[in-house]
């Protein structure tokens, strides 16, 4: 027999359960929602954009913490039609030519640049309350930056860069895919006891292999020209002179709604909300995670693959850049242009 007043009890506790659901679903709204954006110029956006795994969350919150700058997050990987789930193949946008048909993506960005997107996942870092200007943050649209920048050539545009073993080898552990032809299945598979240690080489590779072909795509493109190249690299060992690199540019290239950013120095010692920075990790983990997990044959094949489109000239097997990020863009033109080159 239940005793008495029980059944009164279970009711009482699922009506503050919920209310507590609901009050939690108030302050989400409260602090994400709630808030004005109507400029809408595409200059007034920053469109920063990086491979997954570099840093691009971290940057964005820094420039984002000047008073009076929205945080656009990740329009591109919200759903649209013809892919009506995200899960945990991102899948980079298409390398697609100015004027060309990027899809379902496009009215999302289109949204995002001009400040009318409006959603729980876009705007969860959303802290102003009256934005003047936006910073877009994107990890899918590297390899259409040529679109991007010539559908919006107002807009300012950085593009971050981190080591692509380095990358790799996150997404892989992290059982993420950003390859278009295989899926993050396959990393699950090189993930489970007594797998061929051959898998995980293969899905580093085939990480590798897709960040080569958007990097140089964007690298490539005329676009470039007018795109701030950031190293993570080197916004981790010389962070102050990047972010002041930052600033010029976009007082250049943005105009009168970027001069005078007041970002929050403390930012740049805190780990990102999208961090899994282990707490333990030093500087040199952080910049060559790989450098232990693969034989020094993978990493050949590795360098091999960047070499093919000119990028060994950026990166070679250990964790620095070769060149500094105002030369990367020319890096690559001079090596396209070489004789034997891929188109």
């Amino acid at each position: 027999m239940k005793p008495k007043g029980s059944g009164g009890a279970g009711v009482v506790r699922r009506i503050r359960r919920h209310l507590a659901w609901r009050r939690q679903r108030f302050d989400v709204t409260l602090g994400t929602q709630l808030f004005l954006d109507p400029l809408h110029q595409p200059s007034r956006s920053l469109y920063l954009v990086s491979w997954p795994r570099s840093g691009s969350t971290w940057l964005a919150e820094m420039v984002a913490s000047s008073p009076g700058t929205r945080l656009v997050f990740e329009p591109a990987n919200l759903p649209y039609a013809g892919r009506p789930d995200i899960g945990t193949d991102m899948v980079s946008l298409p390398r697609i030519a100015p004027g060309g048909d990027l899809g379902g993506a496009a009215p999302l960005l289109e949204a995002a640049v001009t400040g009318r997107l409006r959603t729980h996942w876009s705007d969860q870092l959303t802290t102003t309350r009256l934005a003047r200007r936006r910073v877009v943050k994107d990890i899918v649209g590297v390899g259409a930056l040529a679109w991007i920048a010539d559908q919006w050539p107002e807009m300012p545009i950085v593009l971050l860069v981190r080591h692509p073993l380095a990358v790799a080898h996150s997404l892989v552990e992290l059982t993420w895919s950003m390859n278009n032809v295989t899926s993050a299945q396959g990393f699950i598979d090189a993930h489970t006891a007594g797998a061929d240690p051959r898998l995980l080489a293969e899905a580093l590779l085939g990480e590798v292999a897709q960040w080569v072909d958007d990097h140089a795509a964007a690298l490539g493109a005329d676009a470039a020209a007018r795109t701030l190249v950031i190293f993570y690299e080197d916004l981790i060992t010389e962070p102050h002179t990047q972010i002041d690199r930052l600033a010029r540019h976009l007082a250049t290239h943005g105009g009168r709604p970027w001069r005078h950013l007041t970002m929050d120095s403390a930012l740049i010692g805190r780990p990102s909300f999208a961090s899994f920075r282990r707490q333990e990790a030093t500087a040199a983990e952080r910049l060559e995670p790989w450098r232990d997990a693969y034989s020094p044959e993978v990493i050949d094949d590795a360098m091999a693959l960047l070499a093919v489109r000119g990028l060994d000239r950026l990166y070679g097997p250990g964790a620095t850049p070769l060149v500094s990020g105002d030369e990367a863009a020319e890096v690559l033109r001079r090596a396209a242009e070489q004789p034997g080159a891929p188109e």
